[in-house]
Protein backbone atom coordinates (compact mmCIF):
# COMPACT_ATOMS: atom_id res chain seq x y z
CA UNK A 1 0.00 0.00 0.00
CA UNK A 2 1.44 3.36 -1.02
CA UNK A 3 1.86 6.31 1.33
CA UNK A 4 -0.96 8.11 -0.48
CA UNK A 5 -3.33 5.21 0.15
CA UNK A 6 -2.33 5.04 3.87
CA UNK A 7 -2.93 8.71 4.52
CA UNK A 8 -6.79 8.53 4.68
CA UNK A 9 -6.59 5.58 7.10
CA UNK A 10 -4.14 7.42 9.34
CA UNK A 11 -6.39 10.48 9.42
CA UNK A 12 -9.40 8.28 10.25
CA UNK A 13 -7.53 6.58 13.12
CA UNK A 14 -6.37 9.94 14.48
CA UNK A 15 -9.94 11.26 14.40
CA UNK A 16 -11.16 8.13 16.22
CA UNK A 17 -8.56 8.67 18.95
CA UNK A 18 -9.85 12.20 19.49
CA UNK A 19 -13.57 11.42 19.42
CA UNK A 20 -13.51 7.92 20.92
CA UNK A 21 -13.17 8.96 24.58
CA UNK A 22 -15.95 11.56 24.16
CA UNK A 23 -18.31 8.95 22.71
CA UNK A 24 -17.47 6.48 25.46
CA UNK A 25 -17.94 9.08 28.20
CA UNK A 26 -21.22 10.28 26.71
CA UNK A 27 -22.83 6.82 27.09
CA UNK A 28 -24.63 6.16 30.37
CA UNK A 29 -23.55 2.99 32.14
CA UNK A 30 -25.06 1.52 35.30
CA UNK A 31 -23.17 -0.69 37.72
CA UNK A 32 -24.59 -2.02 40.97
CA UNK A 33 -23.57 -4.26 43.83
CA UNK A 34 -25.01 -5.49 47.10
CA UNK A 35 -23.14 -5.66 50.40
CA UNK A 36 -24.26 -9.21 51.17
CA UNK A 37 -26.94 -11.60 49.97
CA UNK A 38 -27.58 -12.91 53.50
CA UNK A 39 -27.95 -10.79 56.61
CA UNK A 40 -29.70 -10.72 59.95
CA UNK A 41 -33.17 -9.23 60.50
CA UNK A 42 -32.49 -6.01 62.40
CA UNK A 43 -29.23 -5.25 60.58
CA UNK A 44 -28.99 -3.01 57.55
CA UNK A 45 -27.95 -4.22 54.11
CA UNK A 46 -26.77 -1.84 51.38
CA UNK A 47 -27.07 -1.68 47.60
CA UNK A 48 -24.67 0.65 45.80
CA UNK A 49 -25.54 1.95 42.32
CA UNK A 50 -22.96 3.77 40.21
CA UNK A 51 -24.26 5.69 37.19
CA UNK A 52 -21.49 6.71 34.79
CA UNK A 53 -22.18 9.68 32.51
CA UNK A 54 -25.05 11.18 34.56
CA UNK A 55 -25.38 14.32 36.64
CA UNK A 56 -27.56 15.26 39.63
CA UNK A 57 -30.71 15.42 37.52
CA UNK A 58 -30.83 11.62 37.55
CA UNK A 59 -33.31 9.98 39.92
CA UNK A 60 -34.18 6.44 40.96
CA UNK A 61 -37.38 4.46 41.45
CA UNK A 62 -37.30 1.71 44.06
CA UNK A 63 -39.37 -1.47 43.62
CA UNK A 64 -41.95 -2.53 46.18
CA UNK A 65 -40.75 -5.79 47.71
CA UNK A 66 -43.16 -7.30 50.27
CA UNK A 67 -41.25 -8.02 53.48
CA UNK A 68 -38.43 -5.58 52.70
CA UNK A 69 -38.07 -1.82 53.15
CA UNK A 70 -35.88 -0.09 50.55
CA UNK A 71 -34.92 3.57 51.07
CA UNK A 72 -32.37 5.91 49.52
CA UNK A 73 -29.89 7.08 52.16
CA UNK A 74 -29.27 10.73 51.40
CA UNK A 75 -28.37 12.36 48.07
CA UNK A 76 -26.08 10.60 45.61
CA UNK A 77 -22.34 11.23 45.71
CA UNK A 78 -21.13 12.99 42.57
CA UNK A 79 -17.70 12.92 40.97
CA UNK A 80 -16.57 14.69 37.81
CA UNK A 81 -13.49 14.78 35.60
CA UNK A 82 -12.63 17.31 32.89
CA UNK A 83 -10.20 16.77 29.99
CA UNK A 84 -9.00 19.06 27.21
CA UNK A 85 -8.31 17.27 23.91
CA UNK A 86 -7.15 19.38 20.96
CA UNK A 87 -8.82 22.44 22.45
CA UNK A 88 -12.10 20.60 23.12
CA UNK A 89 -13.36 20.37 26.70
CA UNK A 90 -14.78 17.00 27.72
CA UNK A 91 -16.46 16.39 31.08
CA UNK A 92 -17.17 13.02 32.67
CA UNK A 93 -19.70 12.76 35.51
CA UNK A 94 -20.77 9.88 37.68
CA UNK A 95 -23.27 9.42 40.52
CA UNK A 96 -23.27 6.89 43.33
CA UNK A 97 -26.54 6.02 45.10
CA UNK A 98 -26.75 4.17 48.42
CA UNK A 99 -29.91 2.12 49.06
CA UNK A 100 -30.72 0.84 52.54
CA UNK A 101 -32.38 -2.58 52.74
CA UNK A 102 -34.16 -3.69 55.93
CA UNK A 103 -36.07 -6.95 56.36
CA UNK A 104 -39.40 -6.97 58.20
CA UNK A 105 -39.11 -10.72 58.80
CA UNK A 106 -36.88 -13.71 57.92
CA UNK A 107 -37.24 -15.22 54.44
CA UNK A 108 -36.08 -15.37 50.83
CA UNK A 109 -36.71 -12.24 48.76
CA UNK A 110 -36.29 -11.13 45.16
CA UNK A 111 -35.29 -7.49 44.67
CA UNK A 112 -36.49 -6.53 41.21
CA UNK A 113 -34.41 -4.10 39.12
CA UNK A 114 -34.04 -0.57 40.48
CA UNK A 115 -34.81 1.97 37.75
CA UNK A 116 -32.64 5.01 37.04
CA UNK A 117 -34.35 7.88 35.18
CA UNK A 118 -32.10 10.27 33.28
CA UNK A 119 -32.82 12.65 30.37
CA UNK A 120 -36.02 10.86 29.38
CA UNK A 121 -34.45 7.39 29.36
CA UNK A 122 -34.75 4.53 31.84
CA UNK A 123 -31.85 2.35 32.97
CA UNK A 124 -31.97 -0.45 35.51
CA UNK A 125 -29.87 -2.63 37.78
CA UNK A 126 -29.73 -6.38 37.94
CA UNK A 127 -32.03 -8.62 39.98
CA UNK A 128 -30.88 -9.68 43.46
CA UNK A 129 -31.88 -12.84 45.32
CA UNK A 130 -31.35 -12.28 49.04
CA UNK A 131 -32.10 -14.02 52.33
CA UNK A 132 -32.80 -12.49 55.74
CA UNK A 133 -32.17 -14.77 58.71
CA UNK A 134 -33.37 -14.52 62.28
CA UNK A 135 -30.86 -13.19 64.81
CA UNK A 136 -30.35 -14.15 68.43
CA UNK A 137 -33.83 -13.49 69.80
CA UNK A 138 -33.57 -12.64 73.46
CA UNK A 139 -36.23 -12.13 76.09
CA UNK A 140 -34.09 -9.32 77.46
CA UNK A 141 -35.90 -6.70 75.35
CA UNK A 142 -38.97 -6.20 73.18
CA UNK A 143 -40.15 -3.59 70.67
CA UNK A 144 -43.87 -2.90 70.27
CA UNK A 145 -45.61 -0.58 67.77
CA UNK A 146 -49.28 0.27 68.38
CA UNK A 147 -51.70 2.40 66.36
CA UNK A 148 -54.87 3.97 67.74
CA UNK A 149 -56.86 3.01 64.61
CA UNK A 150 -56.97 0.10 62.17
CA UNK A 151 -58.32 2.29 59.36
CA UNK A 152 -58.21 6.05 58.79
CA UNK A 153 -59.92 8.53 56.51
CA UNK A 154 -57.90 10.71 54.21
CA UNK A 155 -56.77 13.70 56.28
CA UNK A 156 -57.47 11.98 59.61
CA UNK A 157 -54.71 12.01 62.20
CA UNK A 158 -53.19 8.64 63.19
CA UNK A 159 -51.25 8.06 66.42
CA UNK A 160 -48.38 5.56 66.44
CA UNK A 161 -46.99 4.53 69.82
CA UNK A 162 -43.45 3.16 70.00
CA UNK A 163 -42.59 1.10 73.12
CA UNK A 164 -39.18 -0.40 73.97
CA UNK A 165 -39.13 -2.74 76.97
CA UNK A 166 -35.63 -3.39 78.31
CA UNK A 167 -35.25 -6.02 81.03
CA UNK A 168 -31.46 -5.82 81.39
CA UNK A 169 -28.85 -3.13 80.84
CA UNK A 170 -27.07 -3.14 77.50
CA UNK A 171 -23.71 -1.77 76.40
CA UNK A 172 -24.86 -0.22 73.13
CA UNK A 173 -27.84 -0.21 70.74
CA UNK A 174 -28.90 0.60 67.19
CA UNK A 175 -32.53 1.70 66.79
CA UNK A 176 -34.10 1.74 63.32
CA UNK A 177 -37.64 2.88 62.43
CA UNK A 178 -37.90 3.52 58.64
CA UNK A 179 -41.18 5.47 58.93
CA UNK A 180 -39.23 8.52 60.16
CA UNK A 181 -37.75 8.94 56.67
CA UNK A 182 -41.28 9.90 55.49
CA UNK A 183 -41.75 12.57 58.17
CA UNK A 184 -42.36 15.41 55.70
CA UNK A 185 -44.69 13.43 53.45
CA UNK A 186 -46.80 12.20 56.40
CA UNK A 187 -46.65 15.48 58.41
CA UNK A 188 -45.10 13.45 61.21
CA UNK A 189 -44.68 15.13 64.57
CA UNK A 190 -44.03 14.03 68.13
CA UNK A 191 -47.16 14.11 70.28
CA UNK A 192 -46.60 16.70 73.01
CA UNK A 193 -46.04 15.44 76.53
CA UNK A 194 -47.94 16.84 79.52
CA UNK A 195 -46.15 19.56 81.47
CA UNK A 196 -43.34 18.43 83.79
CA UNK A 197 -43.09 14.99 82.14
CA UNK A 198 -39.61 13.48 82.54
CA UNK A 199 -38.16 12.45 79.18
CA UNK A 200 -34.99 10.84 77.87
CA UNK A 201 -33.65 11.31 74.35
CA UNK A 202 -32.92 8.13 72.36
CA UNK A 203 -31.35 7.93 68.91
CA UNK A 204 -33.51 6.51 66.12
CA UNK A 205 -31.68 6.45 62.81
CA UNK A 206 -30.42 10.06 62.44
CA UNK A 207 -32.96 11.56 64.86
CA UNK A 208 -33.03 12.26 68.58
CA UNK A 209 -36.47 11.40 69.93
CA UNK A 210 -37.83 12.11 73.41
CA UNK A 211 -39.15 9.02 75.22
CA UNK A 212 -40.95 8.81 78.54
CA UNK A 213 -39.24 6.21 80.78
CA UNK A 214 -41.07 4.12 83.36
CA UNK A 215 -40.13 1.16 85.56
CA UNK A 216 -41.33 -2.38 84.82
CA UNK A 217 -42.42 -4.88 87.43
CA UNK A 218 -39.20 -6.91 87.08
CA UNK A 219 -37.03 -3.83 87.63
CA UNK A 220 -36.43 -3.17 83.94
CA UNK A 221 -37.19 0.04 82.07
CA UNK A 222 -39.83 0.85 79.48
CA UNK A 223 -39.38 3.74 77.03
CA UNK A 224 -42.49 5.01 75.23
CA UNK A 225 -43.21 7.78 72.73
CA UNK A 226 -46.06 8.62 70.36
CA UNK A 227 -45.93 10.02 66.85
CA UNK A 228 -48.81 11.72 65.04
CA UNK A 229 -49.07 11.42 61.26
CA UNK A 230 -51.63 12.59 58.70
CA UNK A 231 -51.80 10.35 55.59
CA UNK A 232 -51.93 12.36 52.38
CA UNK A 233 -52.71 9.58 49.87
CA UNK A 234 -55.43 6.98 49.47
CA UNK A 235 -54.57 3.31 49.63
CA UNK A 236 -52.59 1.15 52.01
CA UNK A 237 -50.25 2.96 54.40
CA UNK A 238 -47.36 0.70 55.32
CA UNK A 239 -45.84 1.09 58.75
CA UNK A 240 -42.55 -0.81 58.39
CA UNK A 241 -41.19 -2.96 61.16
CA UNK A 242 -38.94 -1.27 63.70
CA UNK A 243 -35.69 -2.93 64.72
CA UNK A 244 -33.33 -2.71 67.69
CA UNK A 245 -29.92 -4.33 67.83
CA UNK A 246 -28.51 -4.39 71.34
CA UNK A 247 -25.02 -5.34 72.53
CA UNK A 248 -24.75 -7.18 75.86
CA UNK A 249 -21.61 -8.25 77.74
CA UNK A 250 -21.23 -12.02 77.90
CA UNK A 251 -17.93 -13.09 79.43
CA UNK A 252 -14.54 -11.63 78.65
CA UNK A 253 -11.92 -11.91 75.91
CA UNK A 254 -8.29 -10.95 75.62
CA UNK A 255 -7.35 -8.12 73.28
CA UNK A 256 -4.37 -5.88 72.71
CA UNK A 257 -4.65 -2.20 73.48
CA UNK A 258 -3.04 0.73 71.62
CA UNK A 259 0.38 -0.01 73.16
CA UNK A 260 0.23 -3.71 72.29
CA UNK A 261 -0.49 -4.88 75.84
CA UNK A 262 -2.84 -7.82 76.43
CA UNK A 263 -5.95 -6.69 78.33
CA UNK A 264 -9.29 -8.26 79.27
CA UNK A 265 -12.28 -6.74 77.55
CA UNK A 266 -15.97 -7.63 77.87
CA UNK A 267 -17.11 -9.85 75.03
CA UNK A 268 -20.08 -8.15 73.36
CA UNK A 269 -22.81 -10.31 71.85
CA UNK A 270 -25.60 -8.87 69.65
CA UNK A 271 -29.25 -9.46 70.44
CA UNK A 272 -32.19 -8.42 68.27
CA UNK A 273 -35.83 -7.50 68.58
CA UNK A 274 -38.29 -6.30 65.93
CA UNK A 275 -41.85 -5.07 65.81
CA UNK A 276 -44.42 -6.32 63.32
CA UNK A 277 -45.02 -4.42 60.09
CA UNK A 278 -48.57 -3.09 59.77
CA UNK A 279 -50.86 -1.99 56.94
CA UNK A 280 -53.37 0.79 57.66
CA UNK A 281 -55.98 1.36 54.90
CA UNK A 282 -56.54 5.03 54.06
CA UNK A 283 -60.07 5.52 52.69
CA UNK A 284 -61.77 8.49 51.04
CA UNK A 285 -64.30 10.66 52.80
CA UNK A 286 -67.87 9.72 51.86
CA UNK A 287 -69.67 11.71 49.19
CA UNK A 288 -73.09 11.16 50.75
CA UNK A 289 -74.08 13.95 53.07
CA UNK A 290 -71.09 16.15 52.24
CA UNK A 291 -72.04 19.84 52.76
CA UNK A 292 -71.45 22.22 49.88
CA UNK A 293 -69.30 24.44 52.13
CA UNK A 294 -67.13 21.59 53.49
CA UNK A 295 -63.46 22.66 53.41
CA UNK A 296 -61.66 19.47 54.50
CA UNK A 297 -61.73 19.51 58.31
CA UNK A 298 -61.50 15.96 59.75
CA UNK A 299 -61.82 15.45 63.51
CA UNK A 300 -63.93 16.94 66.32
CA UNK A 301 -64.02 20.74 66.57
CA UNK A 302 -65.57 23.77 68.27
CA UNK A 303 -65.97 27.28 66.78
CA UNK A 304 -65.87 30.73 68.36
CA UNK A 305 -66.31 34.08 66.59
CA UNK A 306 -65.14 37.39 68.07
CA UNK A 307 -65.00 41.00 66.94
CA UNK A 308 -63.54 44.18 68.40
CA UNK A 309 -66.30 46.60 69.29
CA UNK A 310 -70.05 46.60 68.75
CA UNK A 311 -70.58 49.82 66.77
CA UNK A 312 -69.56 50.38 63.12
CA UNK A 313 -70.50 52.52 60.13
CA UNK A 314 -71.86 51.29 56.83
CA UNK A 315 -68.92 50.20 54.67
CA UNK A 316 -66.45 50.26 57.56
CA UNK A 317 -64.26 47.12 57.70
CA UNK A 318 -65.21 44.79 60.55
CA UNK A 319 -62.52 42.21 61.40
CA UNK A 320 -63.90 38.90 62.62
CA UNK A 321 -61.63 36.43 64.43
CA UNK A 322 -62.66 32.81 63.91
CA UNK A 323 -61.16 30.42 66.45
CA UNK A 324 -61.39 26.67 65.71
CA UNK A 325 -60.32 24.29 68.49
CA UNK A 326 -60.45 20.53 68.89
CA UNK A 327 -58.72 17.33 67.88
CA UNK A 328 -57.95 16.76 64.21
CA UNK A 329 -56.07 18.05 61.19
CA UNK A 330 -55.87 21.69 62.29
CA UNK A 331 -53.02 22.43 59.87
CA UNK A 332 -55.14 21.29 56.88
CA UNK A 333 -58.30 23.27 57.71
CA UNK A 334 -59.24 25.87 55.11
CA UNK A 335 -61.15 29.02 55.97
CA UNK A 336 -64.94 28.82 56.51
CA UNK A 337 -66.98 30.27 53.65
CA UNK A 338 -69.29 32.43 55.86
CA UNK A 339 -72.15 32.05 53.41
CA UNK A 340 -74.60 33.02 56.21
CA UNK A 341 -73.39 36.65 56.07
CA UNK A 342 -74.05 37.17 52.36
CA UNK A 343 -77.39 38.95 52.93
CA UNK A 344 -76.42 41.90 55.13
CA UNK A 345 -72.65 42.06 54.69
CA UNK A 346 -70.04 42.13 51.96
CA UNK A 347 -67.47 39.40 52.69
CA UNK A 348 -63.87 40.14 51.74
CA UNK A 349 -62.49 37.05 50.02
CA UNK A 350 -58.84 38.00 50.59
CA UNK A 351 -58.62 36.12 53.89
CA UNK A 352 -55.17 35.40 55.27
CA UNK A 353 -54.21 31.74 55.87
CA UNK A 354 -55.03 30.21 59.21
CA UNK A 355 -52.46 30.37 61.99
CA UNK A 356 -52.08 27.12 63.93
CA UNK A 357 -50.83 27.41 67.49
CA UNK A 358 -51.44 25.75 70.87
CA UNK A 359 -54.09 23.33 69.66
CA UNK A 360 -56.20 25.84 67.73
CA UNK A 361 -56.32 27.59 64.36
CA UNK A 362 -57.16 31.29 63.94
CA UNK A 363 -58.65 32.97 60.87
CA UNK A 364 -59.31 36.67 60.39
CA UNK A 365 -62.13 37.68 58.07
CA UNK A 366 -63.10 41.22 57.02
CA UNK A 367 -66.76 42.05 56.40
CA UNK A 368 -68.58 45.34 55.67
CA UNK A 369 -72.20 46.12 56.53
CA UNK A 370 -74.47 47.16 53.64
CA UNK A 371 -77.28 48.91 55.56
CA UNK A 372 -77.55 50.88 58.85
CA UNK A 373 -79.47 49.62 61.88
CA UNK A 374 -79.10 47.04 64.61
CA UNK A 375 -77.92 43.85 63.01
CA UNK A 376 -76.40 40.54 64.00
CA UNK A 377 -73.17 39.13 62.60
CA UNK A 378 -73.92 35.47 62.26
CA UNK A 379 -74.63 32.95 63.52
CA UNK A 380 -71.57 31.44 61.78
CA UNK A 381 -71.30 27.68 61.20
CA UNK A 382 -68.44 25.41 60.26
CA UNK A 383 -68.83 21.89 58.73
CA UNK A 384 -66.44 19.04 59.46
CA UNK A 385 -66.25 15.28 59.17
CA UNK A 386 -66.31 13.25 62.39
CA UNK A 387 -64.25 10.07 61.74
CA UNK A 388 -65.43 8.45 64.97
CA UNK A 389 -69.10 8.44 63.91
CA UNK A 390 -68.37 8.50 60.17
CA UNK A 391 -70.69 11.48 59.64
CA UNK A 392 -70.51 15.09 58.50
CA UNK A 393 -71.39 17.52 61.28
CA UNK A 394 -71.73 21.27 61.69
CA UNK A 395 -70.71 23.40 64.65
CA UNK A 396 -72.34 26.84 65.01
CA UNK A 397 -71.15 29.95 66.85
CA UNK A 398 -73.93 32.28 68.08
CA UNK A 399 -74.47 35.61 66.36
CA UNK A 400 -72.86 38.85 67.56
CA UNK A 401 -75.26 41.86 67.81
CA UNK A 402 -73.79 45.07 66.40
CA UNK A 403 -75.12 48.58 65.70
CA UNK A 404 -74.47 49.82 62.19
CA UNK A 405 -74.52 53.62 61.86
CA UNK A 406 -75.00 55.57 58.62
CA UNK A 407 -71.75 56.48 56.95
CA UNK A 408 -70.64 60.04 57.72
CA UNK A 409 -70.82 62.20 54.62
CA UNK A 410 -67.59 63.88 53.60
CA UNK A 411 -67.80 67.69 54.08
CA UNK A 412 -65.99 70.28 52.01
CA UNK A 413 -64.06 71.45 55.09
CA UNK A 414 -62.71 67.90 55.58
CA UNK A 415 -60.98 67.88 52.23
CA UNK A 416 -57.26 68.62 52.36
CA UNK A 417 -56.50 72.08 50.90
CA UNK A 418 -60.12 73.26 50.98
CA UNK A 419 -59.58 75.89 53.71
CA UNK A 420 -56.62 77.34 51.88
CA UNK A 421 -58.75 77.72 48.76
CA UNK A 422 -61.44 79.64 50.71
CA UNK A 423 -59.11 82.27 52.17
CA UNK A 424 -59.20 84.57 49.15
CA UNK A 425 -62.07 85.27 46.83
CA UNK A 426 -59.61 86.25 44.12
CA UNK A 427 -57.66 82.99 44.26
CA UNK A 428 -57.66 80.83 41.17
CA UNK A 429 -60.34 78.07 41.34
CA UNK A 430 -58.99 74.69 42.40
CA UNK A 431 -60.15 71.50 40.71
CA UNK A 432 -61.21 68.93 43.35
CA UNK A 433 -61.10 65.17 42.90
CA UNK A 434 -64.50 63.78 41.94
CA UNK A 435 -64.30 60.68 44.17
CA UNK A 436 -63.94 60.38 47.92
CA UNK A 437 -60.89 58.16 47.45
CA UNK A 438 -58.85 61.11 46.20
CA UNK A 439 -58.67 63.78 48.89
CA UNK A 440 -56.00 66.07 47.46
CA UNK A 441 -56.64 69.00 45.10
CA UNK A 442 -55.04 69.16 41.69
CA UNK A 443 -52.44 71.99 41.49
CA UNK A 444 -52.69 74.77 38.88
CA UNK A 445 -51.05 73.84 35.59
CA UNK A 446 -48.73 76.23 33.71
CA UNK A 447 -47.63 75.58 30.12
CA UNK A 448 -43.82 75.54 29.66
CA UNK A 449 -42.15 77.48 26.81
CA UNK A 450 -41.02 75.43 23.77
CA UNK A 451 -37.32 76.20 24.29
CA UNK A 452 -37.41 74.45 27.71
CA UNK A 453 -38.56 71.22 26.09
CA UNK A 454 -35.82 71.50 23.40
CA UNK A 455 -33.00 72.00 25.94
CA UNK A 456 -34.30 69.12 28.08
CA UNK A 457 -34.43 66.74 25.11
CA UNK A 458 -30.82 67.53 24.09
CA UNK A 459 -29.61 67.02 27.69
CA UNK A 460 -31.33 63.65 28.02
CA UNK A 461 -29.83 62.45 24.73
CA UNK A 462 -26.26 63.46 25.72
CA UNK A 463 -26.67 61.87 29.16
CA UNK A 464 -27.85 58.58 27.66
CA UNK A 465 -24.87 58.45 25.26
CA UNK A 466 -22.48 59.12 28.16
CA UNK A 467 -23.95 56.32 30.23
CA UNK A 468 -23.70 53.88 27.34
CA UNK A 469 -19.99 54.71 26.88
CA UNK A 470 -19.29 54.12 30.57
CA UNK A 471 -20.83 50.61 30.58
CA UNK A 472 -18.31 47.75 30.88
CA UNK A 473 -17.80 45.94 27.60
CA UNK A 474 -17.54 42.48 29.16
CA UNK A 475 -20.83 40.62 29.50
CA UNK A 476 -21.72 37.76 31.79
CA UNK A 477 -24.52 35.23 31.72
CA UNK A 478 -27.13 35.94 34.35
CA UNK A 479 -27.64 33.03 36.75
CA UNK A 480 -31.05 31.52 37.44
CA UNK A 481 -33.05 33.64 39.85
CA UNK A 482 -33.37 32.32 43.41
CA UNK A 483 -36.64 30.51 44.18
CA UNK A 484 -37.72 33.31 46.54
CA UNK A 485 -36.57 36.69 47.78
CA UNK A 486 -35.65 38.04 51.19
CA UNK A 487 -39.07 39.68 51.39
CA UNK A 488 -40.53 36.18 51.73
CA UNK A 489 -38.95 35.92 55.20
CA UNK A 490 -40.53 39.11 56.60
CA UNK A 491 -44.06 37.78 57.32
CA UNK A 492 -42.77 34.56 58.86
CA UNK A 493 -42.02 36.33 62.13
CA UNK A 494 -45.75 36.82 62.69
CA UNK A 495 -46.49 33.11 62.43
CA UNK A 496 -46.60 30.86 65.44
CA UNK A 497 -43.31 29.19 66.33
CA UNK A 498 -44.27 25.75 65.00
CA UNK A 499 -45.60 27.05 61.67
CA UNK A 500 -42.65 29.44 61.35
CA UNK A 501 -40.04 26.72 61.97
CA UNK A 502 -41.72 24.47 59.39
CA UNK A 503 -41.42 27.32 56.86
CA UNK A 504 -37.75 27.81 57.80
CA UNK A 505 -37.05 24.13 57.03
CA UNK A 506 -39.02 24.26 53.77
CA UNK A 507 -37.35 27.45 52.52
CA UNK A 508 -33.87 26.23 53.53
CA UNK A 509 -34.27 22.95 51.64
CA UNK A 510 -35.81 24.80 48.66
CA UNK A 511 -32.79 27.11 48.55
CA UNK A 512 -30.36 24.18 48.75
CA UNK A 513 -32.25 22.28 46.02
CA UNK A 514 -32.01 25.37 43.77
CA UNK A 515 -28.30 25.81 44.45
CA UNK A 516 -27.05 22.21 44.37
CA UNK A 517 -29.87 20.10 42.93
CA UNK A 518 -32.82 18.37 44.62
CA UNK A 519 -32.09 15.95 47.43
CA UNK A 520 -34.32 13.80 49.62
CA UNK A 521 -32.67 14.92 52.86
CA UNK A 522 -30.03 17.63 53.33
CA UNK A 523 -28.87 17.42 56.95
CA UNK A 524 -25.92 15.15 57.70
CA UNK A 525 -23.95 13.48 54.91
CA UNK A 526 -25.02 15.59 51.89
CA UNK A 527 -23.72 18.86 53.35
CA UNK A 528 -20.44 17.27 54.46
CA UNK A 529 -20.08 15.81 50.98
CA UNK A 530 -20.49 19.23 49.35
CA UNK A 531 -17.92 20.70 51.75
CA UNK A 532 -15.40 17.91 51.06
CA UNK A 533 -15.83 18.37 47.30
CA UNK A 534 -15.27 22.12 47.55
CA UNK A 535 -18.79 23.14 46.46
CA UNK A 536 -19.70 24.61 49.86
CA UNK A 537 -17.74 26.67 52.38
CA UNK A 538 -17.06 24.67 55.53
CA UNK A 539 -18.31 27.36 57.93
CA UNK A 540 -21.45 27.94 55.88
CA UNK A 541 -22.08 24.18 55.76
CA UNK A 542 -21.86 23.99 59.54
CA UNK A 543 -24.33 26.90 59.87
CA UNK A 544 -26.82 25.15 57.56
CA UNK A 545 -26.39 21.84 59.39
CA UNK A 546 -26.93 23.54 62.75
CA UNK A 547 -30.06 25.36 61.52
CA UNK A 548 -31.68 22.19 60.10
CA UNK A 549 -30.75 20.06 63.11
CA UNK A 550 -32.04 22.48 65.71
CA UNK A 551 -35.32 23.27 63.93
CA UNK A 552 -36.05 19.60 63.19
CA UNK A 553 -35.22 18.66 66.78
CA UNK A 554 -37.60 21.32 68.09
CA UNK A 555 -40.42 20.17 65.79
CA UNK A 556 -40.07 16.40 65.78
CA UNK A 557 -37.94 15.24 68.69
CA UNK A 558 -38.63 17.38 71.74
CA UNK A 559 -41.10 17.02 74.56
CA UNK A 560 -41.84 20.73 74.44
CA UNK A 561 -40.64 23.57 72.21
CA UNK A 562 -38.30 26.10 73.70
CA UNK A 563 -39.72 29.60 73.24
CA UNK A 564 -37.92 32.19 71.13
CA UNK A 565 -36.42 29.84 68.51
CA UNK A 566 -38.13 31.40 65.47
CA UNK A 567 -36.32 34.78 65.48
CA UNK A 568 -32.74 33.37 65.50
CA UNK A 569 -33.77 30.73 62.95
CA UNK A 570 -35.01 33.44 60.57
CA UNK A 571 -31.83 35.47 61.12
CA UNK A 572 -29.71 32.41 60.32
CA UNK A 573 -31.77 31.68 57.18
CA UNK A 574 -31.33 35.29 56.03
CA UNK A 575 -27.53 34.97 56.36
CA UNK A 576 -27.54 31.63 54.51
CA UNK A 577 -29.71 33.12 51.76
CA UNK A 578 -27.33 36.04 51.25
CA UNK A 579 -24.31 33.71 51.06
CA UNK A 580 -25.88 31.21 48.63
CA UNK A 581 -27.39 33.85 46.32
CA UNK A 582 -24.36 36.17 46.23
CA UNK A 583 -23.15 36.58 42.61
CA UNK A 584 -19.67 35.23 41.77
CA UNK A 585 -16.88 37.79 41.78
CA UNK A 586 -15.63 38.79 38.34
CA UNK A 587 -11.95 39.29 37.74
CA UNK A 588 -10.93 42.85 36.97
CA UNK A 589 -10.50 43.38 33.25
CA UNK A 590 -7.24 44.83 31.96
Amino acid sequence: MTSQNCRPWLLLCFFALLTGPQAAWAAVQVKSGIQTTEWTVGDQNLIQIQVEGADRSASIQLPDVPGLTLQQTGPPAQSSQTFWVNGTKTSHNSLTFQISVLADKPGLFTIRPIQILYQGKTYQTEVYQVQAVKGLDSKLMALIVRTDKKQVYLGERLEIELVWQLHQSIEDYKFRFPLLAQKDELKLRLKPYPAKTVTKDLSIDAFRVAFSPSQLADGGTQYATTFEITPQKLGDLKIPAGHIKGMIAKGYQQQRDFFGRVVRQPKLVPIYTSSLAQIIPVVALPEQGRPADFTGAVGQFELEVETQGRGFEVGEPVVLTLKITGKGNLDKIERPTLSELAGGFDVDETLSPGEVKDGLVLFQQTVRAKQPGVQEIGPVSFPYFDPVEGLYKRVTAPGIPVEILPARRLQFADIAGAKAAQKSDTAEPTTLATTYNLLSAAPPQTELPSWVWLVGLVGITLGFVGLENRKPKATTTLPDLPPFGLDTLEPLGSLGQEAGLREVIRLTTTLLDWKFGPQRRWSGGPLKQLVSQGFLDKKLGEQIEHLLRETETSLYAGSSQEAGLLAPALAALQTIYQELTAPPRLADAG
